[in-house]
């Protein structure tokens, strides 16, 4: 399926980077959505948890794992915290969109699918 077939597809970032980082190249997939701001650090993701999960409440209640992707930025627990949120809702397999160095940009994997 080629990204810019459904134009209501979204990328739900999992963690702002920093303003370095160009998000805009995401674009191309759908239109980009934060669930947390910069600052949730390995050490604080117990105390922040609650906060992640309502993020995801709130901003992943109506997501389509045909259709969105999730771009997993920032910290590792974050992202797998978010994860978790998603398996517990039924939500996988979904597209997440990983970076590559070499290619200098992103490709869709699937993650959540039965081996």
């Amino acid at each position: 399926m080629d990204v810019m077939s459904d134009p209501f597809s979204r990328c739900f970032i999992t963690q702002l980077p920093s303003a370095k980082h160009d998000l805009q190249v995401l674009s191309r997939y759908g239109g980009l959505v934060p669930l947390l701001n910069r600052g949730y650090f390995p050490d604080d993701v117990n105390i922040y948890t609650r906060e992640i999960l309502a993020a995801c409440d709130k901003l992943l209640l109506d997501f389509h794992p045909e259709r969105d992707y999730i771009v997993p930025l920032g910290d590792s627990c974050v992202v797998s915290t978010i994860t978790i949120w998603l398996e517990r809702h039924d939500l996988l397999p979904a597209k997440f969109l990983k970076y590559d160095k070499k290619l200098k940009g992103y490709y869709t994997i699937q993650i959540g699918e039965q081996i």
